[in-house]
């Protein structure tokens, strides 16, 4: 991924602008979600579940922006969308 310079809230969207950009940034995620489940009982709630009803993949909010600031290298990310 290219190194982007965060500035306001709508910077995000030109760091996600490509189709190469979001699947590196969901592998980043997937990543992230493999790290967690190491060691974890049976009664963990991963933060990506996938719900057959629908047939989609859930992602926890706090997780994805969490996995943004980290994956762009700027803390300020979080800060802005955290809840």
């Amino acid at each position: 991924m290219t190194k982007y310079e965060y500035y306001t809230p709508l910077d995000v969207a030109s760091m996600l602008r490509t189709e190469s950009d979001i699947a590196l940034f969901f592998e980043y995620m997937i990543d992230e979600v493999e790290s967690l489940m190491v060691g974890k009982d049976d009664d963990f709630m991963p933060p990506i579940v996938y719900s057959a009803q629908g047939r989609v993949f859930n992602v926890d909010y706090n997780f994805m922006v969490n996995c943004l600031s980290k994956f762009v290298g700027e803390d300020r990310i979080y800060g802005d969308f955290v809840l």
